[in-house]
C-alpha cells in the first residue's frame, strides 16, 4: 500500500475500512477504472519501437455474497455518473433535430459500457474519439463462457485480446453500412479496452482451461483473491467519493489537450531497464502460464507506473507536472506488477486443479505429516461416491508430484486389508497455500495490507 500515491492511499484504506474489505478488493477494481478515465491520451514511450498505453485488465476472485459487486461499484461509480451524464448531453441535442433530416448524426460520446459483444465493441472504438473503452463486467465468468458457447466464440477471444495492447485496425462492419459509409470500413487507431470484472472460484477453476491459457486470456489480467474480513458496522461520514470523482474529473481533461507521450527520467529508465533485463526469456525455462505471465507484467509495470504518475500530478493542484515517468512511480509499479504476478501465479497452481484434486489437497493439507487412505478421504468428504474416486484424485496430486503414494503393509488385524497410503509433499505446496484454506477448500491470500 506504500506504493500507492498518499492520496489515493488514504482514499483507498477508507474505502476498504468502509466496505470490511482487504485493500487489494478496492486497488483490483481501481486501477483499470483510472486507466479507463486516461484512455490513450497520455501513453508511456520507452523508446521508438515501445510505447504502453495505461489500460488495465483486473478481475477479482470471490465467492459470491462476499461483497464483490458492491466494492467494484463503488470505485466505478463516478465513471458511470459521467457516463450518464454523456448520454443526457446527447440525446438534449438530438431533441432540435428534425426526425428525416439527413444531417449527419454523431454517435453518443462513449466512456465505459457494461455489456457488449465482441461486433459491438469494435462499434464502439470505431465511433470512440478517444480509442478506448471501460468495460464493467459484474460477472466475468459469463463473459469468458462465451467464448467457449458459439461456433465463433475463438474468433470473439481474439477480438478482446488484441483490445489489450494498442494496435491499429481496419475493420468491415456489415451492420453500420449507410450512405456516408456504404461499405463499413472503419479504421480503428490504438484502440484500447480496460476491463474489471469479479469471477467466483468455481467458475474460475472451471474456466482455467488449457484453450484459455494457451490463447492467453487470462495471462492479461491482474488477478487476485483477498481474503474476507470480518463485518463492522460504521456509522462515520465517508469523503472518498468527492476525492475519486476529482481524480476521474481531473484525468478526462487529458482528452481536452494534444495526446501525451511521457518518456522515464533517467533513473527510472534505469531501474526499469535492469528490471526488464532480470526477466530475460533466454534464461527462463518456466512453463507456458508462468513464461506469459512474467513477460506480459513486465509491460504492467509500465502501465500501472504511468497510471499512478499521472493520479500524483495531474489529478492534483500542482501547476507544474512533470511529462517525465519519475524513480518512485516507476518502482512503485515494479512492486505492483511483482505482487499481482505472485499472486497469479498462486491462484494457476490452485485453479489448474479439478474439484476433485482441490477436495484431496484440502485433505492431504490437515494432516501433512501422516500418511492418509483412499477410503479416509471418501468418508470424511462429500465430493467422493467411492474409495476409488477418492483414490484417482489422490493419484492425480502423485503424477503433478505434490504427494507421495506409500504402500502400507497389514499389520495382521482383522477388518480393513492392507491399503495404500498418501502423504503431501511439503515443498511441494507453495508456502503461500499453507494455513489459508477455507471451509469450501478454495485458497486465500494474505492480501495488500497496510505497509506491505
Amino acid at each position: 500500500m506504500q506504493t500507492l500515491p498518499k492520496e489515493l492511499r488514504q482514499c483507498v484504506e477508507e474505502i476498504s475500512d468502509t466496505k470490511c474489505c482487504d485493500n487489494a478488493a478496492i486497488v483490483t477494481p481501481l486501477l483499470p477504472a483510472l486507466g479507463t478515465a486516461i484512455g490513450t491520451s497520455a501513453v508511456c514511450k520507452l523508446n521508438d519501437d515501445w510505447t504502453e498505453t495505461p489500460n488495465i485488465w483486473a478481475a477479482t476472485v470471490q465467492r459470491s455474497g462476499g461483497g464483490k459487486s458492491n466494492q467494484q461499484k463503488t470505485v466505478w461509480k463516478p465513471l458511470f455518473l459521467i457516463q450518464q451524464e454523456w448520454l443526457e448531453e446527447h440525446e438534449r441535442m438530438m431533441e432540435g433535430r428534425e426526425p428525416n433530416s439527413d444531417e449527419e448524426i454523431p454517435p453518443p460520446r462513449r466512456l465505459i459500457t457494461t455489456n457488449t459483444t465482441a461486433q459491438s465493441l469494435l462499434s464502439l472504438l470505431a465511433n470512440n474519439p478517444r480509442n478506448a473503452i471501460g468495460v464493467y463486467k459484474d460477472e466475468l465468468g459469463q463473459w469468458a463462457e462465451s467464448f467457449n458457447q458459439f461456433s465463433n466464440g475463438g474468433g470473439d477471444c481474439q477480438v478482446w485480446l488484441e483490445t489489450h495492447r494498442k494496435t491499429d485496425s481496419f475493420i468491415d462492419l456489415k451492420s453500420e453500412r449507410d450512405k456516408q459509409n456504404p461499405f463499413g470500413l472503419h479504421q480503428i487507431n490504438g484502440a484500447v479496452t480496460s476491463i474489471c470484472g469479479a469471477i467466483p472460484p468455481n467458475c474460475l477453476n472451471r474456466l482455467m482451461t488449457e484453450k484459455m491459457i494457451e490463447a492467453g486470456l487470462w495471462q492479461r489480467f491482474l488477478l487476485v483473491q483477498p481474503p474476507q474480513r470480518r463485518r463492522k458496522w460504521r456509522t462515520q461520514k465517508s469523503t472518498y467519493s468527492e476525492y475519486l470523482t476529482a481524480v476521474f474529473d481531473q484525468l478526462l481533461k487529458l482528452d481536452s489537450g494534444e495526446r501525451s507521450a511521457l518518456t522515464l527520467t533517467d533513473e527510472a529508465q534505469a531501474e526499469f531497464i535492469a528490471y526488464w533485463e532480470s526477466k530475460d526469456p533466454s534464461t527462463d525455462d518456466s512453463d507456458d502460464f508462468e513464461f506469459s505471465i512474467t513477460q506480459k507484467y513486465v509491460s504492467y509495470a509500465v502501465r500501472i507506473a504511468l497510471v499512478l504518475h499521472l493520479v500524483k500530478y495531474y489529478a492534483s493542484t500542482e501547476s507544474n507536472v512533470p511529462v517525465q515517468v519519475d524513480l518512485n512511480s516507476m518502482r512503485s509499479g515494479i512492486t505492483i506488477a511483482e505482487w499481482y504476478r505472485n499472486e497469479a501465479l498462486r491462484l494457476r497452481e490452485i485453479f489448474g486443479h479439478t474439484k476433485d484434486e482441490l477436495a484431496a489437497l484440502n485433505f492431504l493439507q490437515k494432516t501433512p505429516n501422516e500418511g492418509q487412505p483412499a477410503w479416509k478421504l471418501q468418508t470424511v468428504s462429500r465430493v467422493f461416491k467411492t474409495a476409488e474416486d477418492a483414490d484417482k484424485a489422490l493419484m492425480a496430486l502423485v503424477n503433478q508430484n505434490l504427494a507421495t503414494r506409500i504402500h502400507k503393509e497389514h499389520d495382521g488385524s482383522p477388518g480393513r486389508p492392507s491399503d495404500a497410503v498418501y502423504r503431501i509433499i511439503p515443498n511441494a505446496v507453495s508456502g503461500k497455500w499453507k494455513d489459508s484454506l477455507d471451509a469450501d477448500g478454495f485458497f486465500q491470500t494474505g492480501g495488500i495490507q497496510n505497509g506491505s
